[in-house]
């Protein structure tokens, strides 16, 4: 006998708000570049929304997003030593992409997977803004939802029949734990990626993963001792940022575990190996967008549209 189906209106952010990221930091425009990178680093988020005041005094208006890619970049872009001070709207992307709290779950795996970004603000609803006289600009923050967020929905439908071998990214990028951090920002940066994998030897054996997450908290560190001159620092070696074991799966494993895997121990890749070594990588940008983009928007709500609701833990 067939699961019965949920009605769609059952997916917007409105009835899942405990399933997602329902609240987040968010930073003044007159904050410096400093005090996002400390705020980041010490509530371990990867993006951050730049708000101001409204005209009547309530609410926090979106002016734009920071995420710790914008950060990576601006420091590869060799903008130091002055950059701590800088103002954070100077790496700040304006115009970001947003959805409505009456939008869906769908909705946003639509949206991340087509504009290949990790995050969307929630923003308060058409006809709250409505009520306020005509809409007009972004909106006032309400929250945001991430890539994490979803992966952590989805985990709760495991097995999904979907092997990690045809989901993987099998080009992949890759430093020396010796390598100098500098080293492992450039790749970041001309790749586009948030994670590496350390390698070693010409079978590329795995020493560990360094992420930009883990090259911000090395950076934050120093900045704690007064440095502001963090070129010394990025001539370090990468083993000083890495992660010293990067987690591993076969890639005959179910998607669905891996997403499991994921929530559960709270990272968002692994090493895709087997008998020969390192044969790829699988994220939670993967396991988004290559689903999304190969199996289209129908496999996702057929998978939540059902009764059985994903409760993370």
């Amino acid at each position: 006998m067939p699961n019965r189906t949920l009605p769609l209106e059952s997916l917007t952010f409105k009835n899942w708000w405990h399933l997602l990221a329902r609240h987040t930091s968010a930073v003044d425009p007159n904050e410096s570049i400093g005090t996002a990178l400390k705020i980041m680093v010490h509530r371990g988020f990867r993006h951050l929304p730049i708000v101001e005041r409204g005209s009547s005094g309530t609410g926090k208006e979106i002016l734009g997003i920071v995420s710790a890619s914008d950060l990576i970049d601006f420091i590869e872009s060799g903008a130091m030593p002055s950059w701590l001070e800088d103002s954070v709207t100077t790496i700040m992307r304006d115009n970001p992409v947003t959805v409505s709290s009456e939008d869906t779950i769908l909705d946003a795996i639509r949206t991340i997977s087509e504009k290949n970004i990790g995050a969307l603000l929630i923003r308060e609803a058409d006809e709250e803004r409505e009520r306020m006289g005509p809409l007009s600009g972004i909106g006032k923050l309400q929250g945001i939802v991430t890539l994490r967020d979803i992966v952590s929905v989805m985990a709760a439908y495991v097995p999904m029949g979907l092997l990690v071998e045809d989901y993987m990214t099998r080009d992949v990028a890759t430093v020396g734990a010796l390598d100098p951090i500098s080293s492992a920002v450039n790749i970041m940066t001309e790749w586009k990626v948030r994670r590496l994998p350390v390698v070693s030897g010409k079978n590329h054996r795995i020493e560990g993963m360094v992420t930009n997450k883990g090259i911000l908290r090395y950076l934050e560190s120093i900045v704690a001792y007064n440095v502001r001159d963090i070129s010394a620092a990025l001539a370090m070696p990468v083993m000083s940022a890495m992660i010293t074991r990067m987690p591993q799966i076969d890639p005959k494993e179910d998607c669905g575990n891996v997403l499991y895997f994921m929530r559960e121990l709270g990272t968002g890749g692994f090493a895709v190996v087997d008998s020969q070594g390192l044969l790829g990588v699988i994220t939670e940008r993967d396991l988004v967008k290559r689903i999304y983009d190969k199996k289209g928007i129908s496999f996702f709500s057929e998978l939540f549209l059902q009764d059985k609701r994903a409760i993370p833990a």
